[in-house]
């Protein structure tokens, strides 16, 4: 995690129950200079964070499991984790609290659905690459 030299794929996780925004992330990211990781519920995007230690997680508020925000605190309060990234991903009719959201440490938030521009765009923005 963190410090990825510019010949080095940045890695992503996108954990979302959605298959199309999985799709979407991974047919966006991929063949830039990213690597994807998908993850489709709390627990399985946990078990995906400790493994590949993301720079980015693109994170589903209403995550099947304890959701998005449960996420974020804990990894917040791991070292190994705190450094990551974080875009909570939310339904445009279900907002979130984006204050509570940024005390708990996300970085951005994106609203469903969103497109591939507008997604690389805060990606990019994140990772320090070009868009």
């Amino acid at each position: 995690m963190g410090d990825n030299g510019s010949d080095e794929l940045h890695t992503v996780l996108v954990a979302d129950a959605d298959e199309g925004i999985r799709t979407l992330v991974r047919l966006t990211l991929d063949g830039e200079s990213y690597r994807v990781v998908e993850a489709v519920d709390t627990e399985s995007a946990l078990r995906s964070v400790a493994a590949a230690l993301p720079d980015l997680i693109l994170l589903d508020a209403a995550l099947p499991g304890a959701g998005g925000m449960a996420v974020t605190r804990s990894l917040k309060a791991q070292p190994e984790t705190r450094e990551a990234h974080i875009v909570l991903l939310f339904d445009k009719s279900a907002p979130v609290d984006q204050d509570e959201g940024r005390e708990l440490g996300v970085d951005e938030f994106l609203a469903k659905p969103f497109n591939a521009f507008a997604l690389l765009k805060k990606v990019s923005a994140l990772t320090g690459e070009d868009a």
